[in-house]
């Protein structure tokens, strides 16, 4: 592991997007969220998508300029068409608006068509919980088909993740999760470091469950969350998410849609129009003491929050440093030197 400084980090990765073509404003925001979601752990959908963005800013798949058109604006409901934009910038710009929009009329609900790859949705969270707000992100690929509905064998879906921000009294609850059990991106991960899922995480071409992550990529599908024995839950999970994210937008799988592209639907609450915001706050640290005090099946492993260890690992970083590991610091080293920028540590 090689240790870089956080804003260094940022300032490095916006500097190669930017030289890269992405508009400048976009670029800074993007390296914000892409470094963020590596301080958190998630480090599939951080820095190493990083070459990715370049390649589609190269071959104009993501568009580096322009903002999105308002297809529709009540209030507290928008729509939008993203044109391909940078979907990092686009998510945290929308995530933004609605969060100012929801202090006024109590929530605000957005919806975008065709954004470029959105990131890691989990390092958008902590943003609009610290503002006591409550946030759910929904997204789906309308061109994607690598997700095979419960008891099919030809991929349909793509893994729609979703992620919900809930405010308490101490550590925020973050959400992120996908309605598959894995995703194309650890798949490669595991293939470089020639290992296995930990389960039968996918399915072989002739719909048979497999922890071999060469399957997948060679052919195979993913499984949805719970497997071959409860993945009709997953799909289920599945199926609302592809309702919010393209029904709602009016944009989806009927249109037989191509290329890089996902629809993204947005909401967040300001628990003050409700019963307020204090009240909410007593009822969510009050649930979340009860969990942490449930009796551990293992004293080793007690129960533990979701995005607990992530905020632990974004303040962690912000001060001490971003953990990289040599894969990811060798795929940087390249971009370094193809765009002349210095990478320091």
């Amino acid at each position: 592991m090689t240790i870089f400084k956080f804003e260094k980090l940022v300032e490095f990765t916006s500097t190669i997007l930017e030289k890269a073509g992405l508009e400048s404003e976009k670029a800074k925001i993007a390296s914000g969220i892409i470094v963020t979601a590596d301080a958190m752990g998630h480090n599939t959908h951080g820095i190493a998508f990083l070459p990715i963005y370049i390649k589609a800013l190269k071959e104009g798949v993501m568009n580096p300029n322009g903002q999105p058109e308002v297809l529709k604006d009540t209030g507290p409901i928008l729509a939008w068409q993203g044109k391909r934009l940078s979907g990092i910038w686009l998510l945290d710009t929308a995530l933004k608006l609605a969060a100012k929009r929801a202090k006024k009329f109590g929530l605000c609900t957005i919806t975008i068509q065709e954004a470029h790859h959105t990131g890691c949705l989990a390092a958008f969270l902590p943003q609009i919980t610290e503002q006591d707000l409550l946030v759910k992100i929904a997204v789906s690929g309308p061109s994607g088909k690598n997700v095979v509905p419960f008891g099919g064998k030809t991929p349909v879906l793509t893994p729609n993740p979703m992620a919900v921000g809930i405010p308490t009294n101490g550590t925020p609850i973050l959400i992120d999760m996908s309605c598959s059990i894995t995703s194309n991106t650890m798949a490669m991960k595991l293939r470089e470091e020639n290992k296995k899922f930990p389960g039968k995480w996918a399915q072989d071409a002739d719909g048979v469950a497999t922890d071999d992550p060469l399957a997948l990529l060679n052919g195979g599908s993913h499984l949805m969350l719970g497997g071959k024995e409860y993945g009709h839950k997953g799909f289920a999970l599945s199926l609302m998410i592809e309702a919010y994210t393209q029904g709602l937008a009016g944009y989806g799988r009927a249109d037989k849609p191509t290329g890089s592209q996902g629809n993204v639907f947005i909401q967040i609450i300001d628990p003050e129009a409700f019963a307020g915001v204090d009240a909410f706050k007593r009822q969510t640290s009050h649930l979340v003491k009860a969990c942490l005090e449930s009796d551990p099946v293992d004293p080793d492993r007690p129960v533990r929050l979701p995005g607990s260890s992530a905020m632990k690992g974004l303040i962690d970083a912000k001060q001490n440093g971003v953990k990289l590991s040599k894969a990811i610091v060798a795929k940087l080293e390249t971009l370094a030197e193809e765009f002349n920028v210095a990478l320091e540590g």
